[in-house]
């Protein structure tokens, strides 16, 4: 056979699984590329969009002069050097390239924000890709390694603009809807901001935008469980919770607000503080797994869920698992 035709061959078998997840940071190249896929012969191939959600720097950043006296100053850079901020494995960096840095990325952030351009890109692309069931949202910084530690002096308002950011993948996902996508899993992870449970405007957008959604997961995103059980979920079979305080009354609530539909709950290395009264006095824990189970019981003996599992193992199993007969 020829190499030719091998080729051809191999890239046929290749295609579906190399794009069938797509990766998308708020940066201007990576919207270009999103809209350039979703355009292509390869659109069909892609089922799950991984959105990088950032938090957004402070455009007074690119002000030299201000960068110098309000975010970080020299003195406050010969500290650092002199206390070994770089000890950790980073490589040293001058003062004027980190003010490089986050002045190159303020200024890339706002031409973004002030032409509404990532909300263009997912709100032409996503209604292009025909067998999208999942969409991922990572809250959080994509800032390089070197940079981090120093991420907190040149924010602006820290998470305050993740509402935002929401508010425009829901757009997006409607406007998938509409055009016939049946996005079937939505994964939210590190979204703290608790003023999203009082957005009333934003709840009225998830109802429509999230109503084909049947798996919601919800990573370290404590808010989102309490946001979305004031939202109608009318596919709602099945929820995610890893990686946060758990909140036994924001739980029952959302049990029971999707109590005709839910069927299926996942608790995955969850945290919740609890007393014991010891010899010396009280000594305080996470809650061990027994701790969780037992502050869930009118939820597992409700009848509502077919299956419930608790901290899904490296074999596949999981350390709790109950179902119905």
């Amino acid at each position: 056979m020829a190499l030719s035709v091998t080729s051809r061959l191999f890239r046929a078998l290749c295609t579906p699984l190399l794009f069938a997840e797509l990766k998308v940071a708020f940066a201007l190249r990576s919207l270009h590329r999103l809209t350039e896929a979703s355009r292509s012969e390869m659109a069909t191939h892609v089922q799950t969009v991984c959105y990088e959600a950032a938090e957004i720097i402070d455009p007074l950043v690119g002000d030299w002069d201000a960068f110098q006296v309000c975010f970080y100053t020299r003195r406050e850079y010969k500290r650092d050097r002199r206390e070994s901020r770089w000890d950790y494995g980073l490589q040293e960096i001058s003062y004027p390239a980190i003010y490089s840095y986050f002045s190159r990325l303020s200024c890339e952030q706002q031409d973004i924000l002030l032409e509404d351009r990532d909300l263009m890109a997912f709100m032409v692309s996503l209604p292009r890709f025909p067998n999208l069931r999942t969409v991922r949202i990572c809250f959080g910084g994509n800032f390089q390694r070197p940079f981090r530690w120093i991420v907190g002096r040149v924010l602006l308002g820290g998470q305050a603009c993740f509402p935002d950011q929401l508010e425009k993948i829901f757009r997006a996902l409607l406007a998938a809807r509409e055009h016939g996508v049946s996005i079937r899993t939505l994964e939210i992870r590190g979204y703290y901001p608790r003023r999203v449970v009082e957005n009333v405007p934003l709840q009225k957008l998830a109802r429509d935008a999230l109503s084909s959604i049947a798996t919601v997961r919800i990573i370290d995103s404590p808010a989102m469980l309490e946001f979305l059980g004031d939202v109608p979920l009318p596919c709602l079979r099945r929820c995610e919770l890893e990686s946060c305080w758990l909140s036994v009354p924001n739980l029952e609530r959302f049990v029971w607000a999707h109590r005709d539909t839910i069927r299926s709950l996942h608790l995955d290395d969850m945290w919740r503080l609890s007393e014991q009264t010891i010899e010396d006095g009280i000594q305080l824990s996470f809650g061990s797994t027994t701790a969780i189970l037992e502050s869930i019981a009118t939820i597992r003996e409700s009848g509502i869920l077919n299956e419930f599992t608790m901290n899904r193992q490296p074999s596949g199993r999981f350390e709790i698992r109950e179902a119905k007969d």
